[in-house]
């Protein structure tokens, strides 16, 4: 049996191993994606993500949707999102999508001043290439 340690190492590995295996214009519309609804929202879970990726009429797919933990890890890697720690902001509801329940994100590019104009630039779909957030 292992213990925690080593179950987290293997999870990570899995994740990361989800992420290599991703479809990369699905990965870097995922990516996006965490950006839009991080931008639109104080706190956001997967489910805001989805939701965003949906809104902004992406039709990609991918197999394993492990790969979108992986988007979210690096996300908050990338400055734009922290794992919020212990307790959850009053009255936040979301979906528990697995057996270790949903994460909670704080967003670090929160802007509650959003213009329209803003607004749907960054709802608006672009092909991958095109994009120069990254």
């Amino acid at each position: 049996m292992l213990n925690q340690d080593e179950l987290r190492k293997k999870i990570e590995g899995v994740i990361e191993q989800s992420r290599i295996n991703a479809d990369p214009e699905w990965y870097r519309e995922f990516l996006l994606s965490i950006y839009v609804a991080a931008t639109f929202c104080q706190h956001i879970t997967i489910d805001n993500v989805w939701d965003a990726f949906r809104v902004r009429g992406s039709e990609l797919t991918t197999q394993n949707k492990m790969a979108a933990g992986a988007a979210m890890r690096n996300a908050a890697r990338l400055g734009w999102i922290e794992r919020i720690a212990g307790g959850v902001p009053a009255n936040f509801l979301a979906s528990n999508h697995n057996a270790a329940g949903t994460t909670y994100w704080k967003s670090l590019v929160y802007d509650g001043a959003i213009t329209v104009s803003r607004a749907a630039a960054l709802l608006t779909h672009h092909k991958p290439e095109q994009m120069t957030l990254f």
